[in-house]
């Protein structure tokens, strides 16, 4: 009987460590899709991409791809700070970027305003994220 207890035991404490690890993955993937966007969007030498679609001067085929980052980033899970927040601001992104791309009036505005970094990196980002 206390061989039964003890392998209950074990599986317990196996299923709940592997369900751990599990969910980190899932906190490490939403990470990795996260900084992938920062790096596609949000950097580089020239203006961003997200400040070149802003002032108007991105392609019908960079608004798609811009659009497709922001889709992605906004799915993922905020490493730092609250879901609520991230759904917010992530969604803001996104619907200003779809009508940017709808070619609605006020979206490189509306854009330009949801694209404050330091918004979202007072909230979501980490001590010692880079």
């Amino acid at each position: 009987m206390r061989t039964i207890k003890l392998l209950g035991l074990a599986m317990l404490v196996l299923a709940v460590s592997a369900g751990g690890r599990a969910s980190r993955a899932d906190d490490d993937d939403s990470r990795a899709v996260i900084i992938a966007a920062m790096r596609r969007a949000f950097s580089g030498t020239e203006p961003p991409l997200i400040l070149r679609a802003a002032a108007g001067d991105a392609s019908e085929t960079e608004k798609r791809r811009l659009l497709k980052v922001l889709t992605g980033m906004a799915q993922a899970q905020p490493y730092h700070g609250g879901t609520e927040s991230w759904k917010a601001k992530t969604g803001a992104l996104t619907a200003a970027a779809q009508d940017l791309l709808d070619g609605k009036e006020g979206a490189g505005e509306r854009l330009r305003a949801a694209a404050d970094c330091r918004a979202c990196h007072q909230v979501h980002r980490g001590n010692g994220d880079r």
